[in-house]
């Protein structure tokens, strides 16, 4: 696989709807990176208020080269996926680091979706996308994370689709941003407020993952009950 010795520390905020399975690309990212190999620890974990279906929700991938135990939500994200094109506006208010990028869904997005997994399910895809970004996990990298969160049902239609992002990412790069001019700057009385706050965060559910060695009982795969791929 693609495993490097980077030294670096990420954040990636998902933001969506309840169903969109925002919180399960967060986990497959998350599992995905630690399972890459030593040293590679990653926790993820969702954010949301009342929990219903359609509802924003927002989710958190951190990855880095040690055990992460900061589960304090993200204003000043690496990267941000967005799910639904209706909450781009709520974007606003954060700012991403100069590098990093937002990757929202489009309609090419919406049409690769669908051509592979008969349905307009994006969170595979754009999880893809983010991949790619974050250059150092490869599609089999990405396939692994799937055979490890996702309910078996539902596994080889994704990994079609993870393989068709990778090897097809041109046609899909309307979707990507990349935040390479300065970024605003923060006057005195304003401050990086993230998307509805931070007050309804459940860290009860958070799932870590860590290095090749972690125990194994750290890692909770999303159920089948819970938003996700389809």
């Amino acid at each position: 696989n693609m495993c490097t010795t980077m030294n670096t520390f990420r954040e990636i905020l998902w933001y969506g709807r309840g169903g969109q399975g925002a919180f399960s690309a967060a986990k497959l990212l998350g599992a995905a990176y630690a399972l890459t190999g030593e040293n590679r620890y990653s926790l993820a974990f969702p954010s949301f208020g009342p929990e219903r279906r359609g509802a924003p929700v927002r989710a958190y991938t951190k990855l880095g080269s040690a055990p992460i135990n900061d589960r304090s939500a993200v204003a000043h994200p690496d990267h941000i996926v967005c799910l639904d094109e209706t909450l781009l506006a709520d974007l606003g208010s954060l700012s991403i680091k100069e590098g990093g990028s937002l990757i929202a869904v489009n309609e090419e997005v919406i049409e690769f979706s669908r051509q592979i997994l008969g349905r307009e399910i994006v969170n595979t895809t754009l999880l893809s996308l983010l991949a790619l970004e974050l250059g150092d996990l490869s599609a089999d990298d990405v396939v692994r994370g799937i055979e490890e969160t996702m309910p078996p049902r539902i596994q080889a239609k994704n990994i079609e689709l993870v393989r068709a992002v990778f090897e097809r990412a041109d046609e899909l790069q309307s979707a990507v941003h990349v935040a390479r001019a300065p970024q605003r700057q923060t006057r005195p009385h304003e401050r990086n407020v993230l998307i509805g706050g931070a007050e309804y965060m459940d860290i009860m559910t958070a799932d870590v993952f860590g290095g090749s060695n972690a125990p194994q009982q750290e890692y909770r795969p999303a159920g089948e009950g819970e938003e996700g791929q389809q």
